[in-house]
């Protein structure tokens, strides 16, 4: 059975949340992907992106999101391996920064993960399972539906839907914590905190938070654009 959501928690405390699936975000960003010297690349559709970043987008919560995670070319329910992508650091992002966020892709920020963030705190009891044996909660006030799906044994991904519009954000974990491979996702965000941390977006089957992770900790990255 899944655990309620969690609307805070200690960074250690995060770390040793191993049996979950991360989600991770940041806050108000001052450092967008990219910049208005940033040109855009002549002749791509804004559909395709740059890079090994191939995925289409899909526009939810008033924003697109790229479909795929950065360096990935699949969704989690369609090949597992190929979903995880790259691991980035904020510390060292202006590589990436250059290479993918053309044609006003960026890295979000907290605000634009709040955005597809449930509403408000929901409880164990409000998840319902599928047929699929996966679980599922409706947002009533955003119209949202999150269900905490699986790929396989160990490969635990979040669904996000919005009407027609589906958003798949794998478990991708973090080198530094092979385990947390299929059990937890965290991704970055374009605000930092301090000059040693940024603030991500933690999802497991818990919960959906958001928290700050240290800066030169490799972690996905998604791209949005207005």
């Amino acid at each position: 059975m899944l655990q309620k959501y969690i609307l805070s928690c200690g960074y250690d405390s995060l770390l040793g949340h191993e049996a979950a699936f991360l989600w991770v975000a940041a806050t108000v960003g001052m450092v967008g992907c990219g910049s208005p010297q940033q040109a855009s690349v002549a002749g791509r559709d804004e559909n395709v992106g740059s890079g090994l970043d191939t995925g289409h987008y899909v526009r939810i919560g008033g924003l697109k999101w790229k479909r795929y995670n950065l360096g990935a070319t699949a969704l989690p329910s369609e090949g597992w391996e190929e979903s995880l992508g790259g691991y980035f650091s904020y510390a060292d992002r202006a590589a990436f920064v250059k290479r993918h966020c053309v044609n006003g892709w960026r890295l979000p920020t907290e605000a634009d993960y709040e955005r597809i963030r449930p509403a408000r705190q929901f409880c164990q009891t409000e998840w319902e399972q599928t047929d699929r044996g996966s679980a599922f909660f409706r947002d009533s006030i955003t119209g949202i539906t999150y269900e905490m799906g699986r790929a396989g044994r160990r490969q635990s991904f979040l669904r996000i839907v919005q009407g027609a519009d589906t958003l798949e954000f794998p478990a991708a974990g973090y080198p530094a914590r092979e385990r947390s491979v299929g059990l937890n996702g965290i991704y970055m965000t374009a605000t930092p905190e301090g000059r040693e941390w940024v603030r991500v977006c933690y999802m497991d089957p818990s919960f959906v938070n958001i928290h700050r992770w240290g800066g030169s900790g490799r972690i996905s990255v998604r791209l949005v654009r207005d």
